[in-house]
């Protein structure tokens, strides 16, 4: 994509967003960067964009209170099954810290 051999700049195409890149063959550094036609949003485009990834947050996690609530209630309910079972077991536990 250059253009006379002589000249001493490279043109170059990024991969990633498909600009046109003009760069400098001694120093390396980009001279002009032009974005491809059609890739432009709008003001109001990405307002709406960014107001959406705001409600899936919200979404997400609203979910995952709903989600952690509900395994703080499982454990609650784990808990006092087996400290019932505790006390209904004839057997006397012997405390580690009386070992002292």
């Amino acid at each position: 994509m250059a253009g006379s051999p002589r000249d001493q700049n490279l043109h170059l195409q990024c991969p990633l967003c498909r600009s046109r890149l003009t760069v400098d063959r001694e120093t390396g550094a980009v001279i002009d960067a032009t974005a491809p036609a059609g890739s432009r949003k709008d003001f109001e485009d990405v307002l709406g964009d960014l107001k959406s990834a705001d409600q899936r947050r919200e979404e997400d996690f609203s979910q995952a209170f709903k989600v952690e609530k509900k395994r703080t209630e499982l454990l609650d309910r784990k808990f006092e099954a087996a400290k019932e079972k505790a006390e209904k077991d004839p057997k006397k536990r012997i405390n580690p810290m009386d070992y002292d």
